[in-house]
């Protein structure tokens, strides 16, 4: 800190007394003399002492007084941290449960064959039929015909499906001059579509 200029004016124009020789010589020391031997100490004290604070030094402070300002943001960090964990968690959460319902959730489309896994007979065009798949299973159906075969997986459902069209063809045609209307309706439509082979 910088001496104030009075103060080192006063102290600069101070010169020291006569120092008394001898104790007896302390009789005749005024006060004025004394004051002005006290001032002169001093100004040498301080001369010794006193350094004037420096230029980086200032720097220094200047810098530490305005980090000093800046506010902590590792809290706010932190805080940013934990709620964007906690957004992902419900995010998660709710990808699960939608993947869960989407478990439950029945899915029916519709899928093409084109033959019957068999030697014996063809399929004259490709049939249509329904998939509805569950959780656990899968249905393939074919409503015209009332038919329906279940699978542990839509490829098993329409494997067994094939196997059931060709068992209510030869029960049409074995009982065919005993047939309902329905069942009659049945036959003309497998007749369009299937071909006998000689396999």
């Amino acid at each position: 800190m910088n001496k104030p200029d009075n103060t080192i004016d006063i102290i600069n124009d101070v010169e020291p007394v006569d120092t008394p020789i001898s104790i007896n010589d302390l009789s005749d020391v005024s006060d004025e003399e004394w004051n002005l031997n006290e001032a002169a100490s001093i100004r040498d004290a301080l001369a010794q002492t006193y350094e004037p604070i420096r230029e980086d030094t200032l720097r220094i402070v200047e810098v530490q007084r305005r980090v000093s300002r800046i506010p902590n943001i590792e809290p706010l960090i932190l805080n940013a941290l934990i709620q964007t964990q906690k957004a992902l968690a419900r995010l998660e959460k709710r990808q699960l449960q939608i993947n869960e319902d989407f478990d439950n959730t029945t899915r029916i489309y519709n899928a093409t064959i084109y033959d019957l896994n068999t030697d014996k007979y063809v399929l004259s065009t490709p049939m249509q039929i329904v998939l509805i798949e569950e959780s656990d299973e899968t249905i393939a159906r074919i409503p015209e015909l009332n038919l329906y075969a279940i699978g542990d997986s839509g490829t098993e459902a329409i494997y067994e499906l094939k196997d059931e069209i060709i068992n209510l063809y030869e029960d049409l045609i074995s009982s065919e001059n005993k047939l309902g209307p329905l069942p009659e309706s049945w036959l003309k439509t497998l007749n369009k579509l299937i071909v006998a082979t000689n396999g």
